[in-house]
């Protein structure tokens, strides 16, 4: 894992997760305006050619149809299990998941973790919330959001 004191850019924590085959989590450390933050992040993002996902599904999808950026910004109490075990089986470059959305059996999604930048982002609340060892399966993480 990769953690970064000086602030840097979020294009870059993309190249990283690309280049190291890990996704990237973005850390949003203070709690006040926290929604201003999150929409500043995603219009960064946005505007560097990240696709917003907007549960695992989508991440899925994406993964599938060979998009080179995905972003996902997560609105619970904690990271979704589910997107969880995307970032758990991401170095593989093959995911697959039941679709309990729509019931429908095995969802599978081929991509190269080399290709694909995928950046999570969380407050840090919703950091402490979820797993215990979520940095594990991340590649970089920065909480300087001095880069927005």
């Amino acid at each position: 894992m990769i953690s970064t004191k000086q602030p840097q850019k979020l294009p870059d924590i993309a190249a990283v997760s690309a280049s190291i085959g890990l996704p990237s989590l973005v850390v949003i450390d203070d709690e006040k305006g926290v929604s201003g933050k999150r929409n500043a992040l995603e219009k960064t993002l946005s505007k560097s050619g990240f696709v917003k996902a907007g549960d695992y599904l989508e991440i899925m999808d994406l993964l599938a149809h060979g998009k080179e950026k995905i972003m996902y910004v997560e609105k619970g109490k904690k990271l979704d299990g589910l997107v969880l075990e995307i970032a758990a089986e991401y170095a593989a470059g093959i995911v697959s998941l039941a679709d309990r959305k729509h019931n429908t059996g095995l969802k599978i999604a081929k991509f190269s973790p080399f290709k694909t930048a995928f950046v999570v982002a969380m407050t840090r609340k919703q950091v402490e919330a979820s797993y215990p060892r979520l940095y594990e399966y991340f590649g970089s993480v920065t909480s300087n959001l001095e880069l927005l």
